[in-house]
């Protein structure tokens, strides 16, 4: 997904950066942050009937985060002004349920509870009066509208 944003800031003048968090406990977080979040994509197959292969730096990354070393980070990200959208390439195998999984847990075990505890931050943080203004002939806006 990262190369999306990558070519959106690219082409489109998006000027976006991507924050990864590591969906499995033995990840790459160390190795993406000694690198600055750069890595090379491979691309190889093929694209309407041609062959690809091709190569891309990407640079969208600032940074990545390990959600088992340090959940509070995480549940900082969702709480930043700066965060406009949340993608997951989680598959079928990744989004189960877990009765096992809950608010208690840092991190929760399974992703959907992951995922609803950063959107839950995510709403109680908006949801504070310093996120609001009043302006006239608008009403009660949220902050960056």
């Amino acid at each position: 997904m990262d190369d999306f944003f990558d070519i959106a800031n690219e082409k489109a003048g998006f000027n976006g950066k991507v924050v990864l968090v590591q969906p499995i406990a033995m990840g790459l977080t160390d190795l993406i942050n000694q690198q600055q979040g750069l890595y090379t994509l491979y691309l190889r197959g093929s694209q309407n009937g041609q062959k690809v292969d091709d190569k891309r730096v990407i640079s969208a990354v600032s940074r990545c985060v390990n959600p088992y070393g340090d959940w509070d980070k995480v549940l900082e990200l969702a709480r930043s002004e700066d965060l406009e959208i949340i993608v997951s390439n989680t598959t079928e195998a990744g989004i189960v349920y877990d009765p096992e999984s809950g608010f208690d847990q840092a991190p929760p075990n399974s992703f959907p509870a992951k995922l609803t505890v950063v959107l839950y931050e995510r709403s109680a943080q908006m949801r504070q009066p310093s996120h609001r203004r009043l302006e006239a002939g608008r009403g009660l806006q949220e902050v960056g509208q």
